[in-house]
């Protein structure tokens, strides 16, 4: 583990949580240190085209999902046509290295923004723009954080293994399937209000294999639990001056060092810190110092999550029974 690494990621999130929470962006508080998190985690020095994939992916994101859900939400065969088509593309996109960035995000940000973004009296133009703005903040950290820590030098990228074709078309099929059954699902629940639940449920199937799927499932639930117990802890902690902005982002900040300890780790640790990183932000993102309770919001959030990832996961088994490998 480096200790450039662990430095950029415990500060660049913070950072950017703490600049987005100042800024009152709503949505931007959420995706803002999310996104420092997917990149600082993957990037061991600075890459200026993954981030300007990052950038492309979230303006892709926020224009594709704009026109779909301006011009063929009044037609519900349409939009869900349209929606299987962009997120069949996703899944593609995720299996060449160049574009895996786009893919990965137009497939867990771009399924979250259609879903929610189709309800009535949601406020499509605040979330874009937050988004916008999010990934923008996000780059600008990105940099900061590698200028301020560089790294000394980077290990070498082993090429990955080619799978073999036939094993790719099929997990692209499932993987495809079980994502559009997901967006179907929180459609026809009116599920507008659990965002967290189904980018987890995406996050599940998006490696795109049976056992890298079920290992995603477990550090999922394990991080949902370490998150959510820290966000209860902080409430506990701070009771009466949670409304204190200092004391409510210093307690942010300690809960967030640990899991980014662990995400330095790699591995198994590394998927359940990013996991419980990801609740804590999530979790503590929406809320108003002193003007909300983060026990009740924590207890629905893990709920949600853990029916959600279950459920996947079940229907995960199903389908690779249904079409074993040859």
């Amino acid at each position: 583990m480096s200790g450039m690494m662990l430095r950029r990621l415990w500060l660049g999130c913070t950072l950017a949580f703490a600049v987005a929470t100042l800024m009152n962006w709503k949505y931007g508080a959420m995706f803002a240190p999310l996104l420092v998190l997917v990149l600082l985690s993957r990037l061991q020095r600075w890459n200026g085209a993954t981030v300007g994939r990052m950038l492309l992916a979230i303006a892709t994101i926020c224009l594709v999902g704009n026109l779909i859900i301006g011009f063929l939400q009044p037609y519900p065969p349409l939009m869900f046509a349209a929606v299987a088509l962009w997120m069949a593309m996703n899944c593609i996109a995720m299996t060449h290295p160049a574009t895996y960035m786009m893919g990965y995000a137009g497939m867990a940000v771009g399924s979250m923004f259609l879903n929610v973004g189709s309800f009535g009296g949601f406020d499509l133009v605040d979330f874009t723009l937050d988004l916008l703005m999010a990934a923008l903040l996000a780059s600008l950290v990105t940099a900061l954080m590698f200028l301020a820590f560089p790294s000394p030098s980077s290990p070498p990228v082993q090429p990955a293994a080619q799978p073999d074709p036939r094993e790719l078309t099929r997990n692209l099929k499932i993987c495809w399937t079980l994502v559009m059954l997901i967006f179907t699902a929180f459609q026809a629940l009116d599920l507008a209000d659990s965002m967290a639940a189904q980018g987890a449920a995406i996050l599940v199937v998006a490696p795109m294999n049976f056992s890298g799927s079920l290992l995603a499932a477990r550090m999922r639930i394990i991080g949902t639990i370490l998150g959510c117990s820290a966000a209860i802890a902080l409430q506990l902690l701070l009771y009466t001056w949670m409304d204190n902005l200092i004391l409510y982002l210093l307690g942010f900040t300690l809960a967030f060092g640990l899991f980014a300890y662990w995400v330095c780790q790699g591995g198994e640790h590394g998927g359940i810190g990013f996991a419980a990183a990801s609740a804590l932000v999530v979790l503590l993102c929406g809320v108003v110092p002193g003007q909300a309770d983060l026990f009740f919001s924590s207890l629905y959030r893990f709920s949600s999550i853990l029916i959600t990832v279950t459920m996947t996961t079940l229907m995960l088994m199903m389908f690779h029974r249904w079409q074993p490998a040859r």
